[in-house]
């Protein structure tokens, strides 16, 4: 959390108590800011919600919901214009094209210079990867890989063979990508697409497509959905993440990443499908970045390799991507904080010049370190 001689931070949760999400994490939340600073809104409409957040006269408001579900009171509170300054944040991975919202946080893969016309915010740009995560600083994810858990664990894998892995939700395939992968499989006898049951109403239809495209059933297998934990562990018995170009792996690419398994990603123009790209040279592994699909394909060839072990190159990758966990900016929660609480302080004195001048800014952080 936020704290210094300038910034306080203020939390307003739109969601209360009894809500789905993990409590632990909101009382944990709670605790960081205080009580005083911990302002229930979940009982009232957007806009005695705005009067609230306007009466306790906050400056910068942070939106973490955007045009997601239940997102309709939290656009109810940023209409109202509460805030001196308002910005958008990871919970909607566009452009929100709000009049209401001057500034979008985001780094220069995801919004880079030329693709800045799409976007009617002003941005904050943060060096490395602006997609936050907390996986360093969780005790119970210290052993992650573990050597305790293996295949045997878990019926729907293979007892040998190579695990090309995706974790994304199904939606986020299409059939570009589908071909690219079943033209691997057939092209590499000691492959198994490992896939979730995101959601299980789609497995069906995957398995038929994968027939259809001349690939064995058994070589597309299907995992539950697990707790963090688990689903940490199990991951980390992956030998390869295939991520999906329409919309990339977000906190799965993190998990994945986390679990010392590497990735290979491609991008394209939206926001939505350069995530990956950013997390990857953000942990220091440019490599995994492919520049379209095409060498998408030919480095997952390269990496998996002919024999039913794991090739050299990807070896190595896999040990380089250990090696990032612990050295990489990307799991550098602290540092992360350090340079977004830099890009609100400009963000701010941006809107201080533009009352002054009329001119409006962008907001470039620079590397701490």
């Amino acid at each position: 959390l936020m704290q210094g001689d300038r910034i306080e931070t203020w939390v307003f949760p739109l969601n209360g108590d009894n809500d789905p999400g993990d409590p632990v994490w909101r009382e944990q939340i709670r605790k960081g800011v205080g009580p005083k600073r911990f302002v229930e809104i979940s009982q009232v409409s957007g806009v005695q919600a705005a009067h609230i957040v306007n009466k306790h006269k906050i400056h910068v408001l942070i939106d973490l919901v955007g045009y997601t579900g239940g997102g309709e009171r939290a656009n109810e509170v940023f209409a109202s214009r509460p805030a001196a300054l308002q910005t958008s944040y990871m919970g909607f991975c566009a452009s929100t094209g709000a009049p209401y919202m001057q500034h979008m946080i985001a780094d220069r893969v995801v919004a880079p210079p030329e693709y800045r016309a799409q976007f009617s915010e002003r941005l904050m740009l943060l060096p490395y990867s602006y997609f936050c995560n907390d996986h360093r600083q969780q005790p119970a994810w210290a052993d992650i890989p573990s050597a305790a858990v293996s295949r045997s664990m878990h019926s729907e894998l293979p007892k040998e063979g190579i695990l090309l892995a995706c974790f994304n939700q199904l939606y986020k395939m299409d059939p570009p990508v589908f071909d690219v992968w079943m033209q691997v499989l057939k092209s590499n006898p000691n492959t198994y697409l490992w896939l979730l049951k995101f959601p299980p109403v789609a497995v069906e239809n995957i398995k038929k497509e994968a027939q259809k495209a001349g690939v064995e059933e058994h070589r597309v297998v299907f995992g539950n959905t697990l707790p963090k934990k688990e689903y940490l562990e199990r991951g980390a018995l992956a030998d390869l993440f295939l991520d999906t170009p329409l919309v990339n792996a977000h906190t799965s690419a993190t998990d994945i990443l986390w679990a010392g398994v590497p990735m290979v990603t491609t991008g394209r123009e939206s926001m939505i499908s350069r995530v990956a790209s950013s997390l990857c040279l953000a942990a220091g592994r440019p490599e995994m970045v492919a520049i379209n699909l095409q060498e998408y394909q030919s480095l997952v060839n390269q990496l998996v390799g002919k024999g039913t072990e794991a090739s050299s190159g990807l070896v190595s990758l896999k040990a380089a991507t250990l090696r990032s966990k612990h050295a990489s900016p990307l799991f550098d929660t602290q540092l992360w904080v350090k340079h977004l609480d830099a890009s609100l302080l400009m963000a701010w004195d941006s809107l201080v010049a533009l009352q002054r001048t009329g001119q409006d800014f962008h907001v470039i952080v620079r590397a701490t370190c």
